[in-house]
């Protein structure tokens, strides 16, 4: 992975960590993985189509992220798992906001 992939992942991670942080979400290592794995497409698609270097491209695919993750701690409170997001969730609710560019 080049050095600047790398910063890209490295923010994206972080800008997911301190949302999920602040919604109060409780991950498990698979969900996490997902979660990890979808930053990582939506990297590639970035890179694909020639944006993973324009801030405002990053800045969209964060704002993306954050709302993902806001749906993602919606679905929990109201299926009763809340604070904990497992992989089944984690799926099901990406399956249902698809299309959320950069990631699905």
């Amino acid at each position: 992975m080049a050095s600047q992939d790398f910063r890209l992942q490295q923010r994206l991670r972080n800008h997911a960590n301190k949302r999920i942080a602040r919604l109060g979400l409780g991950m498990t290592p698979s969900s996490y993985t997902l979660m990890e794995r979808m930053i990582n497409n939506g990297i590639e698609r970035m890179e694909s189509q020639g944006v993973s270097d324009r801030e405002e491209q990053i800045w969209f695919a964060e704002q993306s992220l954050a709302r993902y993750l806001g749906k993602l701690c919606t679905k929990a409170q109201s299926t009763g798992v809340f604070p904990v997001v497992d992989d089944k969730l984690f799926e099901r609710v990406l399956k249902e906001q698809c299309p959320v560019w950069p990631y699905c």
